[in-house]
């Protein structure tokens, strides 16, 4: 019955971040410092090491019998083909913003790089965007990408905490197996989230979005 749970609370959360991208568009949100403005092209500024930050119930890569599935597939080798250091992290999968976020700057600090530039999915773009505002990553990030990133919550959230399957969570909670990033994905969230964590001088922050 728990294994039968987990995995409808699994398979919603992961539907929760997948887009459907129909007509994709990039929205620039701030501008980069002393960067060049080439005609017929897009900002470019000197090249810096990748970190790409997983989202919910994210990972590196499982290992399976013959099979070898990375949570970004083609993009480490793509980015390292553009010439980048690219480096991808692991956050608690199913853990708060700010024990992700947390644990992100633990991760950056470690690299042997002065700055770096962040391309986060779903869930991690909270963490990024925490991360850069209340724990001192700014000094570390010349820019953030969120991709799919729900920034104004998600209605997904909603049905497995108060919805018609909010007893699953309920559920996890008891038996010690909270997926605490729900509530920092709910609907009702966003507007807190967005007046607390404002975006952070300096850096340069952009989303990837779809229509469904």
């Amino acid at each position: 019955m728990l294994v039968v749970v987990i995995a409808i609370v699994v398979l919603l959360l992961l539907a929760a971040v997948i887009v459907v991208a129909r007509r994709p568009r990039v929205e620039v949100l701030a501008p980069l410092e002393g960067v060049e403005i080439k005609p017929g092209g897009g900002a470019r500024g000197s090249p810096l090491p990748v970190v790409l930050v997983h989202g919910l119930l994210g990972f590196a890569r499982i290992g399976l019998p013959g099979l070898r599935v990375h949570y970004f597939r083609g993009i480490v080798q793509h980015l390292e083909s553009l010439g980048c250091h690219v480096h991808a992290v692991r956050l608690p999968p199913y853990a708060s913003v700010p024990a992700r976020a947390k644990r992100l700057v633990a991760a950056i600090e470690a690299l042997p790089h002065e700055r770096v530039d962040l391309i986060a999915h779903s869930l991690g773009g909270l963490d990024a965007r925490y991360a850069l505002a209340h724990l001192g990553l700014d000094k570390r990030v010349r820019s953030l990408v969120t991709i799919g990133t729900p920034h104004h919550g998600t209605p997904i959230a909603d049905l497995a905490l108060t919805g018609p399957i909010g007893w699953a969570h309920k559920l996890l909670r008891a038996l010690g197996l909270p997926i605490a990033a729900l509530e920092w994905l709910s609907t009702e969230a966003p507007e807190r989230f967005n007046r607390e964590v404002p975006d952070a001088p300096g850096v340069r922050y952009a989303r990837v979005v779809g229509g469904m």
